[in-house]
């Protein structure tokens, strides 16, 4: 099966048939990502939950919006996860969440969030202003600070070799 985020909602592919799973709000998934158990986590714009197969596969889903402060809810779009383990990052603008047994941490940039990814089971994210930064043990840290990552918007960050990472940026 395969799934893909669109303007109505979840759509998945089973490569016969089509299904549309639509979120509580009606808005776009932009962002999709699946952990160990199965669960097909989404980011919405202010939303952010996961899908799950019940009964013949039918999925249903789960909002983790209440475990925010009710003041905190104001996400915008989520336009990117990652996922290590059973633990989930969604990253908006203004905010990365991070899902760990039912709990969500928020975490607010100086400026704004521009990236968020997974590279060899390490969280790393982008801090305009302050380049690439990596999450470790409930902090983000400096990664690298060089001039160009501060500037640059980061479309993706992936494994080169066995020791470096290859980045690429919009330009």
């Amino acid at each position: 099966v395969m799934y893909f985020g669109n303007a109505e909602g979840l759509l998945s592919f089973d490569g016969r048939y089509w299904n549309l799973y639509r979120l509580p709000n009606f808005t776009a998934v932009r962002s999709i990502g699946i952990d160990s158990k199965n669960r097909i986590f989404i980011g919405a714009q202010d939303e952010f939950g996961y899908f799950y197969p019940y009964a013949r596969g039918i999925l249903k889903y789960t909002s983790l919006l209440h475990l925010l402060p009710e003041n905190l809810r104001k996400l915008a779009d989520i336009w990117d996860i990652a996922v290590i383990k059973d633990e989930v990052f969604f990253r908006s603008g203004n905010a990365i969440l991070h899902y760990k047994n039912d709990v969500v941490k928020l975490y607010k940039p100086g400026t704004s969030w521009l990236y968020l990814g997974e590279v060899n089971k390490r969280i790393f994210s982008q801090e305009k202003g302050n380049g690439i930064m990596v999450y470790n043990q409930g902090i983000w840290k400096p990664f690298c600070t060089d001039n160009i990552l501060k500037q640059a918007s980061v479309t993706a960050i992936m494994p080169y070799g066995r020791d470096s990472l290859l980045i690429s940026t919009l330009n």
